[in-house]
């Protein structure tokens, strides 16, 4: 299972995709296999030691030359961003839980990590997103993932 995952990442960079790509659309293929998914679990202390060095490698990427505007930039893709996560999930889920349940199921959707950084990453490399575009994603993505825990804390009740 591994090698096929590796080999469908190493066909998405030679398309010219990211390698996390492939690694996303080879998760997608093999997480519908109850065997696949007992294998996955001994990578775990593989994932949890090289996934720092991603965002390590992500955040060195960042150009501060103009922190200002990525600030101001990133802030208003955060609002945006809570506010889409929430009505996006929230509202339907009103229909099968109370409100408090509703927005606890919006506000855990909140943080974007991996997936909007490999995008951004993507987008610089490929000179879609300019330097400031993607510093303001990246603090909209180490931002969401900061500011989440703490709203969830205040919605879930204390035992």
């Amino acid at each position: 299972m591994a090698g096929a995952g590796f080999a469908i990442a190493a066909i998405a960079a030679a398309l010219g995709f990211s390698l996390a790509i492939g690694a996303l659309f080879a998760g997608l293929l093999f997480s519908r296999d109850p065997e696949a998914v007992r294998t996955e679990s001994g990578f775990d202390a593989i994932r949890d030691f090289f996934m720092p060095f991603f965002f390590v490698g992500i955040g060195l990427s960042v150009e501060l030359d103009s922190p200002q505007g990525s600030l101001m930039l990133g802030a208003l893709l955060l609002l945006t961003g809570i506010a889409g996560k929430i009505a996006g999930t929230a509202l339907p889920a009103l229909l099968v839980t109370s409100s408090r349940g509703a927005l606890l199921i919006g506000v855990s959707m909140i943080p974007r990590a991996e997936i909007a950084l490999v995008v951004a990453y993507q987008g610089l490399a490929q000179g879609v997103l300019s330097e400031t575009h993607h510093a303001a994603m990246v603090f909209m993505s180490v931002a969401s993932c900061i500011i989440a825990p703490w709203l969830i804390a205040g919605l879930v009740p204390k035992p």
